[in-house]
């Protein structure tokens, strides 16, 4: 194709311009004569407004104080109520407050001021391409694979060899391949975590995922020299079934205040039809490249993939209720033991029981005294007993009530308990119960392990509540391991 056919195309392809400022008008009107496309530019709404009853454009964009002029609001063009014209806005930072308005209008993304306008608008290039290949294929029957191929390669800045193509290839490959090598990682977000570690290009990453209550993108607690935390985004509506592209561009836009513009947005989806979550990836200087180059679409395909295998995991490893017991049946487990024990072979050990006592009231008070925030009871119980359930790989009975869950396992694998017990506890992610996840991220919710004697009355003690404070009857790590199973009997 020659030359002045693509110049012939390009002016098929229709930009308007809305900006109260020239010099911005000026600096974004010149992104598209790079492309050999000329933009419209408009100073007041009422021209635009039919222009576009005449003829839409493939593209507007549209200073945010522009909205509305006189009697005309844009949401109202019936292009824009009918869904039928591609919008972008630009704002700065004294009209921000602005973005507010726009409501559910729909738009492909949001330029700001402080940000070049050049990298920000080839964030909607793409778009624009997949818009070109319809529109041509539509308007010209006739022309062929390759003249499209032309077309969409004109939109780019670069043009890349096959070399280059072969390259970056790779390097895409490289990254899915550290990603699947921690795939069976303990967690989602351990794996997320040492799978970006490893990537040396890497500069930092974050992450936002859907609250309990579908109202905010909360950031989790990540112990990772790369991860950077992220304020919690209000989302302002409940989302039952995944973020839509409204909140993935809330998303975007705190990235990029927060991390920085070279970051890249990764959409994580699980089994709803939005996304559950958002990771922000930021290169290094010396590997900006690697912003364009890297299929990043293909590596958000492989985090997903193992998003959605954990969350398959969890669904297919229910919590067994058979080792669950009620008060009284730990009672009479508890006086089974403590009266028998002398009929018990010593030298047996798996016959001989050891009783751990694990106290929330650490959490439970920060869940109570801080009324102004939710805190989902019956998900952290049935969440954290799941987990449990799967990391420890030895027999034992459960029972909850008052403020503990009281734990019976086999004297042999007491110390084998304990550390997996202590080590799940300390690092479990008690924050994600609670709807305001910034106010309560300082707050110490870790709960208290105790190794309690097998007896009827030292229970009795330890779950009283609402009078005196009980006697203190753990043992301490230090007698712990001297005791067993042929204590002496003893007298309260």
């Amino acid at each position: 194709m020659g030359h002045s056919s693509v110049n012939k195309i390009n002016q098929e392809i229709k930009i308007s311009l809305l900006l109260n400022d020239m010099s911005v008008a000026k600096e974004i009107s010149e992104v598209f004569r790079q492309m050999d496309i000329i933009p419209a530019i408009y100073d007041n709404l009422q021209d635009l407004w039919f222009d576009i009853l005449k003829e839409r454009p493939t593209l507007c964009i549209v200073d945010v104080k522009n909205l509305s002029d006189g009697d005309l609001i844009l949401k109202h063009h019936p292009a824009v109520k009918a869904k039928q014209l591609n919008l972008s806005f630009y704002y700065n930072k004294n009209s921000a407050p602005l973005l507010i308005s726009l409501g559910d209008v729909e738009h492909w993304g949001l330029i700001s001021d402080n940000i070049s306008a050049d990298i920000q608008i080839k964030g909607i290039l793409d778009r624009i391409n997949r818009y070109v290949s319809v529109y041509q294929t539509n308007k010209n029957q006739s022309l062929d694979l390759s003249k499209k191929d032309e077309i969409i390669n004109r939109l780019y800045e670069e043009h890349h060899n096959l070399s280059e193509k072969i390259h970056y290839r790779d390097l895409t490959s490289n990254l899915v391949d550290k990603l699947s090598a921690y795939e069976n990682n303990e967690s989602f977000y351990d794996f997320i975590s040492q799978s970006l570690l490893s990537f040396d290009e890497i500069e930092k990453f974050s992450l936002l995922e859907i609250s309990e209550s579908g109202q905010r993108l909360v950031c989790p607690m990540i112990a990772n020299v790369k991860f950077q935390e992220i304020p919690s985004v209000w989302l302002g509506k409940v989302f039952k079934e995944g973020v839509d592209f409204y909140g993935e561009n809330m998303a975007t836009q705190v990235f990029i205040d927060l991390i920085g513009v070279s970051q890249i947005t990764i959409p994580v989806n699980g089994a709803h039809s939005g996304s559950d979550a958002f990771i922000s990836i930021k290169i290094k200087e010396s590997a900006q490249n690697l912003v364009e180059n890297i299929d990043w679409m293909k590596v958000g395909k492989k985090i997903s993939s193992v998003y959605k295998s954990y969350k398959l995991k969890e669904k297919s490893n229910y919590l067994e209720k058979s080792n669950e017991l009620n008060m009284w049946s730990l009672f009479d487990l508890v006086s089974n033991y403590y009266f028998t024990h002398y009929e018990i072979d010593s030298t047996d050990s798996l016959k001989t029981k050891s009783l751990i006592s694990l106290d929330f009231a650490n959490l439970i008070d920060n869940a109570t005294l801080k009324t102004h925030t939710k805190f989902y009871w019956k998900k952290f119980y049935f969440d954290f007993m799941n987990y449990f359930s799967k990391k420890i790989n030895v027999e034992f009975n459960y029972s909850t009530f008052s403020l503990k869950i009281y734990f019976i396992c086999n004297k042999i694998d007491e110390d084998h308990f304990w550390t997996i017990l202590e080590s799940y506890s300390l690092r479990f992610s008690y924050w994600k119960y609670f709807d305001e996840v910034d106010a309560i991220l300082a707050k110490n919710m870790k709960p208290e392990i105790k190794s309690l004697i097998i007896s009827p009355t030292v229970l009795k003690n330890e779950i009283k509540v609402n009078t005196e404070k009980p006697m203190d009857f753990s043992i301490s790590t230090s007698i712990k391991s001297k005791i067993r199973a042929n204590r002496p009997e003893i007298t309260m």
